[in-house]
Formats: C-alpha cells, sequence, structure tokens
C-alpha cells in the first residue's frame, strides 16, 4: 500500500517545460539524430536531453559545413559525449533513420547558456537558445579531461559559479504551452561556441 502523507498536498504540481535558465545540469539523452541538409555538405547531431524535473533542452551540433569538412569544435563537443557515455566506435549503435540509439537513455552533465533568439521559421516568435558550453562526468564534476588526467573536477565549479545567480530567460511570445513540441517550447538549434572553455 502506498503511504498517505498530506504534506503532498502543500506542493505545488511541476510541468515540464523548457530550461530557462544558464546552468549545470544533469540530463539524460532522449533524441540524438544524426540530419545531412538537404541543400549543402553540412551535418548535424540534434540532441534532446530532460533533467529529472522533466525539463528539455535541444540543440544541434553542426559538425560538417556547408562544404562537407570538419567544425574542429563541434567534433570535439561530440567526441566528449560519447566518452562520457562510454561509447566508442566498436560499441556506437544506430539504426537505419540516423539515430544513435547507444546515446538513447544515457546520463551526462552538460553546461548550457540559455538566451532569448528567435524562431528561425516566424521572425515575430521569440525561442530559447542554448549555447553548449561542454559536457562532463555527472557524477564527478570532472571534464573528459580531467577525468583521463585524474584532476580535480575545475571547470565544471567555474561554471557553477559564474551560473548561480542566472535569471530566468522569460519570453514576451503571446501564446505559451508545456507540451513537448519544439516549437511551443520555444527551443532553437544554436551555433557552438567555443567561449571561455580550455578543453
Amino acid at each position: 500500500m502506498f503511504t498517505i502523507n498530506d504534506n503532498y498536498n502543500n506542493e505545488e504540481l511541476k510541468t515540464s517545460g523548457a530550461i530557462r535558465k544558464s546552468g549545470v545540469y544533469t540530463m539524460k539523452c532522449t533524441r540524438a539524430k544524426i540530419y545531412k541538409s538537404a541543400n549543402t555538405n553540412s551535418e548535424s547531431l540534434g540532441l534532446t536531453f530532460e533533467d529529472k524535473d522533466g525539463q528539455k533542452a535541444w540543440f544541434s551540433i553542426w559538425y560538417k559545413n556547408k562544404d562537407g569538412e570538419d567544425v574542429e569544435f563541434a567534433t570535439r563537443h561530440i567526441n566528449h559525449l560519447l566518452a562520457l557515455c562510454d561509447i566508442n566506435k566498436n560499441n556506437m549503435n544506430w539504426d537505419k533513420d540516423g539515430n544513435i540509439i547507444s546515446l538513447i537513455g544515457k546520463f551526462v552533465g552538460i553546461i548550457l547558456e540559455v538566451n532569448k533568439g528567435t524562431d528561425y521559421n516566424d521572425s515575430s516568435k521569440e525561442v530559447y537558445e542554448y549555447r553548449l558550453q561542454g559536457f562532463y562526468d555527472y557524477k564527478t564534476n570532472q571534464t573528459i579531461k580531467e577525468k583521463r588526467d585524474n584532476a580535480p573536477a575545475v571547470i565544471v565549479n567555474k561554471y557553477v559559479e559564474k551560473y548561480q545567480n542566472a535569471q530566468e530567460v522569460v519570453l514576451n511570445n503571446n501564446t505559451g504551452s508545456n507540451n513537448n513540441n519544439a516549437n511551443d517550447l520555444g527551443m532553437g538549434a544554436t551555433l557552438n561556441n567555443d567561449d571561455e572553455l580550455p578543453f
């Protein structure tokens, strides 16, 4: 039998939605899919992550530019993610649709900067724009390099301090929703940013 506890009746209902504050998050990968541009040779890894409260963030890491050349910083991010999830070329599995099955359900630490942006398809609509700062081991707070060098967790701790007073980003759209549709959540793919990351 379940436990009767009236204290639960004093809590507000938690709703899921978009991550709205820059910060350091432990998240589970719920989507990892390779996308290829129809008009150029660019390619991206589309990722969706969800935290324990159901808050989501998603973005694309463009690892090939329009000419099909590697984007080194983006490729570095993807390699960090795979290494932190113990995935390598020998055990990575994907399906015929480009979904990287090996990443689904894996937990990882993510450093995100959240800003207000404009919807790609509707310039009158604001969206949450996520700038991936990096991935880390959520159990130790170490980056992959710190982990391999058996070094203390310095980088993530700096970001925790940097974002401790981060303000929630508020969109000025007339319609709002808490469903899981990317457009309704105001989530958009962003370019990668390599500011301040030494790894």
